[in-house]
């Protein structure tokens, strides 16, 4: 964490003109940055939490509030209290501390431009490859298309600028469609912990298209995976509509917020046009889709709700309490949730130390979506989650695979190497 905050620091000393006023000598920057320094001092000299300042544009300062005072006395410091509400802390109380002087600065736009930036002949090739697709829509099985843009979205999961403390460098950026496709299907092969694909999609083409929820997780390639997901789906009528959850505050450096996908569609995906990157047809493919998507986010075929409960230091399990309207889209409203990313997960399960090679995993999935479980409700949502895991919890791993994972690498869920594509609930 105090890197990722030097990192940050680093940015905004690097670009304070950029950023800060210059009719009151960049104050407003300094002061931030006074305060960012501050908190770093005090997360690794392991001060108690301090409360968040009041922010009238944000509705979760009362919570967060609460959830602090709740810790005891003793575990309320960055050391002793639990892993995931240290982190969700600090990236709270960095946007608070931005808030104040700075409001509309996102402190990890160099690191998400940075990253774009060394992504886009990758992002060239995944739209090339959604061409292919839908200029041979009589070629392959619909599961098997299916199955393969599902993969995608996994695996795009990969590129989560918290796990490289902020690091951009993209790797396996270049190739073209065929190596992309080659890439996923050997991922598929070799590298899944859990693979509920087959099941997934299974279910997914037995059902009437409907509304689809999609709760991101990254910008850049990740994004971009999701939006081309959800183009698939529609183009193959496999959804009426999709809605996209986005962070409501910069979250973890490079989740994605409504501010990124917006300047992703009006202008970063026209600059990977005009980069003299990517051939002439490719060009024109990419400029005609920077201009669709953004037609569908107008019409409604594609839609963004951004809640603050995604940003509060709390397991799924809360969910149906502390957002009950929040709950009932997820359930209620959408046909199939995708939870997307190592976070998700790790709340899903609350962050604790599940047995990993339990495999069944209805009870703990199951304390999130009761209702998801409840054998008389008249139907439940299908519920997935697509992750490559960066984090030492995991449920519904079987027992030879969870063996074979050990005996090649004891950290191999820290790795940011191995896939889930897991269902949480089907009805």
């Amino acid at each position: 964490m105090p890197v990722i905050l030097v990192r940050t620091l680093d940015d905004l000393n690097k670009n304070i003109t950029k950023y800060g006023n210059p009719e009151n000598n960049f104050e407003d920057a300094k002061l931030v940055i006074h305060r960012l320094s501050k908190l770093r001092y005090e997360l690794v000299t392991n001060k108690p939490f301090a409360t968040l300042f009041p922010e009238p544009a944000c509705s979760d300062i009362d919570q967060w509030n609460s959830e602090i005072a709740r810790l005891e006395e003793g575990q309320n410091t960055a050391f002793s209290a639990p892993w995931l509400f240290t982190e969700c802390y600090m990236y709270r109380r960095i946007m608070n501390i931005v808030s104040q002087s700075l409001p509309s600065f996102d402190p990890f736009t160099e690191r998400k431009l940075e990253g774009f930036k060394n992504s886009r002949r990758l992002i060239a090739s995944m739209i090339a490859c959604l061409d292919q697709t839908l200029a041979n829509t009589e070629e392959g099985q619909p599961a098997d298309r299916l199955k393969f843009y599902l993969a995608c979205s996994l695996w795009s999961n990969e590129f989560d600028l918290s796990l490289s403390a902020g690091n951009t460098q993209v790797e396996n950026s270049e190739g073209g469609v065929n190596h992309l496709r080659q890439d996923v299907l050997l991922r598929l092969q070799n590298n899944m912990a859990v693979d509920e694909l087959d099941d997934i999609v299974r279910s997914w083409l037995s059902w009437e298209p409907a509304t689809v929820a999609l709760v991101m997780d990254n910008t850049g390639p990740e994004m971009v995976a999701d939006l081309i997901l959800a183009e698939y789906l529609l183009c193959s009528h496999l959804a009426e509509r999709v809605v996209f959850y986005p962070k409501a505050l910069p979250w973890f450096v490079s989740d994605v917020t409504p501010k990124d996908l917006d300047w992703f569609l009006v202008e970063g995906l026209p600059s990977i046009a005009n980069a003299g990157e990517v051939e002439p047809k490719v060009f024109e493919s990419i400029s005609g889709w920077a201009e669709k998507w953004r037609r569908r986010f107008e019409n409604g075929s594609f839609s963004t709700i951004s809640h603050p409960f995604w940003t509060l230091p709390l397991g799924y399990n809360h969910l149906r309490s502390t957002a009950p309207e929040l709950f009932r889209s997820l359930t209620q409203e959408a046909s199939v949730t995708i939870f997307k990313g190592d976070l998700h997960y790790r709340k899903l399960l609350e962050d604790r130390s599940w047995a990993a090679s339990s495999e069944d995993p209805k009870f703990v999935f199951g304390r999130c979506f009761p209702s998801a479980f409840d054998c008389c409700r008249g139907s439940s949502p299908l519920i997935l989650v697509l992750r490559v895991a960066k984090s030492d919890v995991a449920v519904g791993v079987s027992e030879h695979r969870h063996s074979k994972l050990v005996k090649e690498d004891p950290d191999w869920w820290t790795k940011g190497k191995y896939g889930f594509a897991q269902i949480v609930s089907l009805a």
